[in-house]
């Protein structure tokens, strides 16, 4: 499955880097829901990028935004103008390493 980000490790246990180009076609960012809790920070200046979890508002997703996805629920990223790098930390549920 083609994903619209390049995914990078880091060298903290659960965190990952992913950079998002809105040269992706609009298709590929879908509304989903993950098997982990996330907490994301956007560690990159970015233009018209958006945050929306199902049922609320988008949010602008600016330079150190932080917020919280609990897993299991629906959100979606609303592709911007040019290139956003995010900080994903995952933490797997419980009965997990």
């Amino acid at each position: 499955m083609v994903k619209p980000y390049i995914e990078m490790p880091t060298k903290h246990d659960n965190q990952i880097i992913r950079i998002f180009d809105a040269k992706h076609p609009n298709n590929l960012f879908q509304w989903h829901k993950d098997d982990e809790d996330r907490r994301v920070i956007v560690i990159t200046n970015s233009k018209g990028w958006k945050f929306q979890f199902d049922d609320e508002i988008p949010f602008d997703l600016k330079h150190s935004t932080q917020f919280f996805i609990p897993k299991g629920i629906w959100h979606r990223i609303i592709k911007g103008d040019d290139t956003i790098t995010l900080a994903i930390n995952k933490r797997p549920h419980r009965g997990t390493k």
